[in-house]
């Protein structure tokens, strides 16, 4: 009888154990699992963050090429009048020389 009740009590001590041990493993788990999350909401909020700044970026890019060509466009339209004026002041001047 004591050797049943001291192997029930060895049997309740090993359960308890592996019932203390299985709790320690959850607990691991959850906050390994907490850790993991919270390290990949860093890094969607850092691919957020560059995605963004990318597209920030090529707005500012967009712009500053149309403002170029904005400005290439008036330089174009600059020249062209003072080709054709030149153009124009030397025909009256050829037909000037030609009516003296």
């Amino acid at each position: 009888m004591q050797q049943e009740a001291m192997a029930r009590a060895e049997t309740l001590r090993k359960a308890k154990v592996r019932n203390e041990m299985e709790q320690l493993l959850q607990e691991r788990i959850r906050l390994d699992e907490l850790h993991r999350k919270a390290r990949l909401e860093h890094i969607q909020a850092l691919e957020s963050t560059i995605q963004t700044s990318l597209t920030h970026q090529e707005k500012l890019r967009d712009e500053q090429h149309r403002q170029i060509e904005e400005e290439v466009q008036s330089i174009q339209r600059q020249q062209k009048y003072e080709y054709e004026s030149r153009m124009q002041d030397e025909m009256i001047a050829n037909l000037e020389l030609k009516a003296n």
